[in-house]
């Protein structure tokens, strides 16, 4: 029997924590150890794990200052003693068969070094069901991560199992807390040849108010570029720049508007957010051009900000709109 290691990072978790464990101890396959990485929790979350611990021989509890899920998971693999490795966030939770539908095609196909599956969204109060691709299957490495990122879930750790030993000694980024999983996830595709999807939903997302994504990072862009160049640098160790160069280029054009967006948004500081924008790679390689890019290229800051004013203004004129409508 395979045995899997389920590593969960937890940080003041305490409202959340016991659905979460308790997903696991309810596993139909038992051949499990779950490492919950205590990061310097100021509720009770490190009290629920220690008990939890006390019950079951295979919940191990590891405690650590505070600093980030990167560095729990990063102890946690440095600790675990399974073939294959999970990740699953102390908000969410998994389905009772998660571990024995894994078992199964693990089963079957003896050389897979990794695994996705589907997972079901819960922010609304409706379950929507995510799934990856059309159908269960076998694919080479760059294809699926080509269509996965296009999807807008390549990068999630907790749709993915991992076999320890094509993890090696890659690790998260520690200087990250944006994008670390889909750097972490390059960095182990470099070294995989077989991965199997899965289109069953196993994973029950649940969407935090507080959520990372949701603050303002100033230094956005820089790590959007590191994301940037893991895919580069996947797309050459692979020697695939002929059948996936063009994917590269909707990548750049991908990361600009999206850092561009962003820029929209935020509260960040005009001259300096855009100007880290500009002197990324992705900006320089992007091919598709418009009249805010090109304010970006001639330092047109004041223009910029005139730009953004002007669609916080048509955005707040449509969320009225919206709500009115709605009433």
């Amino acid at each position: 029997m395979v045995k899997y290691s389920i590593i969960i990072p937890v940080f003041n978790s305490e409202k959340t924590l016991y659905r979460c464990i308790d997903s696991i101890l309810k596993q139909t396959y038992t051949n499990w150890e779950l490492l919950l990485i205590d990061d310097g929790s100021s509720d009770s979350s490190f009290t629920i794990c220690s008990n939890y611990s006390q019950r079951d021989i295979r919940i191990k509890v590891l405690h650590q200052e505070n600093s980030g899920p990167s560095v729990a998971r990063n102890l946690g693999l440095n600790h675990a003693s399974g073939e294959w490795i999970c990740f699953v966030d102390s908000d969410d939770f998994i389905s009772r068969n998660y571990l024995e539908e894994l078992e199964n095609i693990i089963g079957n196909y003896q050389n897979l070094e990794i695994i996705f599956f589907g997972f079901n969204n819960l922010e609304s109060d409706k379950n929507i069901t995510k799934m990856i691709i059309p159908k269960d299957n076998c694919y080479k490495g760059i294809k699926l991560a080509a269509y996965l990122s296009l999807q807008g879930v390549f990068g999630f750790t907790w749709i993915k199992v991992f076999k320890k030993d094509k993890i090696g000694k890659i690790r998260f980024r520690k200087d990250l807390d944006l994008f670390e999983d889909e750097v972490f996830t390059c960095e182990v595709i470099e070294e995989c040849r077989e991965i199997y999807v899965l289109k069953k939903a196993l994973y029950n997302y649940v969407c935090v108010e507080d959520s990372l994504m949701r603050r303002t990072n100033n230094d956005f862009c820089r790590k959007c570029e590191e994301v940037y160049l893991a895919w580069k640098k996947l797309l050459t160790a692979q020697n695939e720049w002929k059948e996936y160069g063009e994917y590269l280029d909707n990548r750049a054009n991908f990361f600009v508007s999206r850092c561009k967006y962003y820029g929209m948004e935020r509260n960040v500081n005009i001259k300096s957010y855009f100007s880290e924008l500009k002197d990324t790679s992705f900006f320089k390689e992007h091919k598709s051009l418009n009249d805010l890019d090109q304010l970006i290229i001639d330092d047109k800051y004041v223009w910029i900000w005139v730009k953004r004013m002007g669609y916080r203004i048509k955005t707040r004129i449509y969320s009225l709109i919206k709500r009115r409508m709605k009433k």
